[in-house]
């Protein structure tokens, strides 16, 4: 039944972003809302490992505020740089649907670059952990006591996986955007890994994700409006708590900022991960490489503003997004 109701909400998306193309955004915002609530009744879904949210049974920060490991990573300072200290890994990561994929695609159109893709290692590894705990703490509180050793090897187990992807490669990207969960495991890992951090306006971030029938189950929180407000608080809240203490590179950059000036964006984020400038990377809709992500249709399109602010063709239909203080405290 959940596989025919998906199926028949991702036709009824495609009549409905004809309607947008045509201006009928009212219409559009409708029909979006009645099958996303369809398929919250019909699949039972959950929000997932980060905040621990059941669709109908409210927003309950609890298994979020667990997430402070973040500053119990922070404390040991002196664990960071065990790890595997190769310059090649990239990691992109952010909030689905903030551009990483342009990011990823504009790199990939480097000569010394190659675009992995969504590599789901980072997550693989985070559910590897607890076995190597010493107390038997599920991740992430067993990474206060698994042995350097540990993390040196599961570092090691991930550059070769790059190195098999492509050998030759002097860069390799990783863009599985919810890897913002696991900064600190990858900063214990690779301490000299550069990541990318794709930042965009909260309301559009979230309309984009509302909009998008993502098959990923742990992107089930994209279906409630609530939800979805309240993972975007989260993740803002994890990603400053990172930038302030985590002793690895961050650049950010800004969709915005990105697509309205996009040369220089492109050959800051060249210089951050040691590149020299290729004309190549300023025309990344030219790369044939292949995209299995939602923005494969994006990626193929010269860069483009238009979907800057478009959540304000949907204002009055969005007031989760739009209304309110957030929903997590300031601090964890």
């Amino acid at each position: 039944m959940l596989a025919n109701a998906a199926d028949r909400y991702k036709v009824r998306i495609e009549e409905v972003t004809r309607a947008a193309k045509l201006g009928l955004h009212d219409i559009t915002a409708g029909a979006v809302a009645v099958f996303r609530n369809g398929l919250l009744a019909i699949g039972s879904a959950v929000l997932g490992f980060f905040t621990g949210i059941l669709p109908g049974a409210g927003a309950t920060p609890a298994s979020f505020m667990s997430y402070g490991f973040a500053q119990k990573i922070s404390r040991h300072p002196e664990r960071f740089g065990k790890g595997e200290a190769s310059e090649q890994p990239v990691f992109i990561v952010g909030m689905p649907r903030s551009g990483t994929s342009l990011v990823e695609n504009i790199l990939a159109s480097h000569s010394q670059v190659f675009g992995a893709d969504e590599l789901t290692d980072i997550e693989a590894i985070s559910n590897a952990i607890q076995k190597y705990s010493a107390s038997g703490n599920p991740y992430p509180t067993a990474l206060r006591d698994v042995p350097d050793a540990v993390i040196k090897e599961f570092a090691q187990r991930y550059l070769e996986r790059l190195r098999d992807l492509a050998p030759t490669a002097q860069r390799i990207v990783n863009k599985m955007p919810t890897n913002f969960e696991h900064l600190g495991l990858i900063a214990l890992m690779l301490p000299n890994a550069r990541i990318i951090h794709c930042k965009r306006d909260r309301i559009d971030t979230c309309l984009s994700c509302y909009f998008q029938n993502f098959s990923h189950r742990q992107l089930d929180f994209s279906y409630d409006l609530f939800h979805l407000r309240f993972f975007w608080d989260c993740y803002k809240r994890l990603m400053e708590h990172w930038v302030n203490v985590l002793p690895i590179q961050i650049f950010e950059i800004t969709y915005e900022q990105l697509v309205v000036n996009q040369e220089t964006q492109t050959r800051e984020l060249l210089e951050f991960c040691g590149l020299n400038w290729e004309p190549e990377c300023a025309a990344p809709h030219l790369n044939q490489r292949p995209v299995q992500t939602a923005s494969r249709w994006q990626v193929r399109q010269p860069v483009y503003t238009s979907s800057i602010g478009r959540w304000r063709n949907y204002e009055k239909h969005i007031a989760p997004l739009t209304d309110g203080p957030s929903f997590v405290a300031e601090k964890f």
